[in-house]
């Protein structure tokens, strides 16, 4: 709609909404049928109301404002914008591919090269139903048309808008107990290029266990660890680094992929629970962001959801000087039920200085100073 005014793009908005009707029914009518159906050309969505362009804070290696510094730089492509989106997923794959349609043509239409999903994006399933509702994912790189319904749509909506999508995590068929031998699932972040091919799939590694007084969760019941690191996936960002959720815990896994994988930004998409979120959330974030010299993105999961589970939100993108650039809110006490709408199925952009990863490696030396041997002795 760029050239367009504003009465133009408000006319064409208006004509497109009753098409979107349509894109709902077609999704609803896909997940009932008993057979992958073809691929349904899909009518764009009017674009939703956004907010504006997170403002980034002065860089302090440059003592320059970012956005003076990409103007100057802007033959080099240094920057690149990002759309991060927080859900309250439900217990509907249809509904929830409608809210990730209309969150990536939004994205797509205010030219953004990539969009971030949390967690368990396209479902998250009532209880006792999580195994039956997992999907096949193939290997990468991988293209269309596939299987698994969730990821055909999720290729349709990337190649449609142009745009690489970082799918936070869905479940995975095809997984089997140990030492019960009885299905379980594999909880598995994949990246979609903006052709729609699959080019990156990782499966979480470390899964989430809770026992208090207010909080009792246990992933292992339904879902095998992964055994290993993706590589890092070229994407508008530079190489990506694959994490989920409770991986963020654990600072070896990040470094092996900012010293071993090469990466230069890494994603945490998150379903966190509003106790450990409250006490934990951002401070380990931004302690992984400094200490890997990385940008780090962490789409979340947001709200009470249809379960009755509620997750805390606060997706954010960090610089790699631990700078917090956006949060897009979420739950503030463990005394609310719920939070408000405005926090839901919501969108936000970020343009990411491609450059500073470079000036902040060379300005703080970390892997001239990585002490390897002392390393390797503590591990004994």
């Amino acid at each position: 709609m760029q050239g367009m005014t504003d009465e133009e793009r408000n006319a064409a908005a208006r004509a497109k909404w009753s098409a979107n009707i349509e894109v709902e029914d077609r999704f609803a009518n896909r997940f009932q049928s008993t057979k992958p159906p073809a691929a349904p050309p899909v009518a764009p969505p009017p674009a939703a109301p956004t907010a504006p362009p997170t403002a980034l804070p002065a860089d302090p290696l440059t003592k320059q404002n970012p956005d003076t510094h990409n103007k100057n730089a802007a033959s080099k492509t240094s920057t690149t914008k990002i759309a991060v989106a927080q859900l309250c997923s439900t217990a509907s794959k249809a509904s929830n591919l409608v809210t990730i349609f209309k969150l990536a043509a939004s994205a797509s239409s205010n030219n953004c090269s990539m969009l971030f999903l949390p967690e368990v994006a396209t479902l998250l399933p009532p209880k006792g139903t999580t195994i039956d509702n997992a999907e096949p994912i193939p290997p990468p790189p991988s293209s269309p048309p596939f299987e698994s319904t969730t990821l055909q749509t999720l290729s349709e909506i990337a190649k449609r808008n142009s745009l690489h999508i970082s799918v936070g995590s869905m479940h995975e068929s095809g997984a089997v107990d140990a030492d019960t031998d009885e299905p379980r699932v594999w909880n598995t972040s994949l990246v979609i290029d903006d052709k729609g091919d699959l080019i990156g799939k990782y499966r979480k590694v470390h899964l989430f266990s809770i026992d208090t007084e207010m909080t009792k969760l246990s992933e292992a019941s339904t879902t095998v660890g992964g055994t290993s690191l993706s590589p890092s996936i070229p994407t508008p960002l530079g190489p990506l680094g694959l994490a989920i959720c409770y991986d963020l815990r654990f600072p070896y896994l990040s470094t092996s992929l900012r010293h071993s994988k090469n990466s230069s930004c890494l994603i945490y998409p998150s379903a966190f629970t509003v106790e450990t979120g409250l006490r934990d959330w951002e401070v380990l974030l931004r302690s992984r962001a400094i200490e890997n010299q990385c940008w780090v993105v962490a789409a979340a999961q947001v709200g009470r959801h249809d379960n009755g589970r509620k997750s805390y939100g606060h997706s954010v993108v960090v610089n790699p000087l631990g700078q917090v650039l956006l949060d897009m809110g979420g739950y503030t006490s463990m005394e609310e039920e719920d939070v408000d709408g405005s926090f839901k199925n919501i969108v936000k952009y970020v343009d990411v200085d491609l450059d500073l990863v470079r000036r902040v490696r060379e300005e703080v030396l970390q892997v001239e100073r990585h002490q390897v041997d002392l390393e390797v002795d503590l591990k004994k």
